[in-house]
């Protein structure tokens, strides 16, 4: 998180056939309550409506309601794909777009429920220095609220990226990867801000009909940090994992 995935969304959005709306929250409930694969029937399918109806983000961000969304998801069996991309395909509808996208952060530590739902998915994985994701996440009490309990987080982060990259390598969807470099794309979005001769970079920025501003690259240079190894007494690669998060 607080890694730019915002502004990927809004430039992805200038895309002619591309919506993504607001963060969802709901898959990771659906994937785990009901299972990425199942096929949903009956109350069973009642009830995984009544778990995306019910989340908060859903109810703030997304603009319809439950009756809407029950008429659209039907009452036929659906499998969990048809399910999701029902709901997806319901908000963006205003938009004459005819792909849809997710941009939620915590769909990191889901990737093989994603991929398991939606083989010939793009996953997107946003790399930025560490030292402006910590002043970004200090203060919000999102990660915890010390130098160390923030570190551990972004590592983790970094694992998982990692981790998804060589367990869903180039040649386990071949067929899918021929359009793209691999299952897992990384944006150094420090450097491409950074680089304003580059071609690509221009274009990116240019599609959110924006001004380009590159005021915050580099920020953690200017504003002081705490020492983390006088704070925690521990080296930052001793950063161990969290027991609830894939392995």
């Amino acid at each position: 998180m607080r890694s730019g995935t915002t502004l990927l969304r809004l430039m992805l959005n200038e895309h002619s056939e591309l919506a993504i709306p607001a963060e969802s929250h709901f898959l990771l409930t659906l994937f785990r309550d009901f299972g990425p694969q199942s096929v949903l029937s009956g109350e069973t399918l009642v009830g995984a409506v009544s778990a995306i109806a019910d989340t908060t983000e859903w109810q703030r961000d997304y603009g319809h309601t439950e009756a809407e969304l029950r008429e659209c998801v039907g009452r036929e069996p659906l499998s969990m794909a048809q399910l999701i991309d029902r709901v997806f395909r319901l908000e963006i509808a205003g938009t004459g777009k005819r792909r849809w996208g997710d941009k939620t952060p915590q769909n990191l530590v889901r990737v093989p429920d994603l991929l398991a739902c939606f083989p010939s998915a793009k996953v997107i994985g946003i790399v930025r220095d560490p030292r402006d994701v910590y002043l970004s996440l200090r203060g919000r009490d999102w990660a915890g609220d010390s130098c160390w309990a923030i570190g551990r987080y972004i590592a983790q982060c970094g694992s998982l990226v990692s981790r998804w990259r060589k367990r869903f390598p180039r040649s386990g969807l071949r067929s899918f990867v021929m359009k793209i470099s691999s299952s897992i794309r990384n944006r150094h979005c420090e450097r491409c801000a950074a680089s304003p001769i580059s071609t690509s970079s221009r274009r990116c920025w240019r599609s959110t009909n924006m001004p380009t501003r590159t005021s915050k690259v580099g920020s953690s240079r200017s504003v002081p940090t705490p020492n983390c190894s006088d704070r925690c007494n521990r080296p930052m690669s001793s950063v161990g994992a969290r027991s609830d998060l894939p392995r």
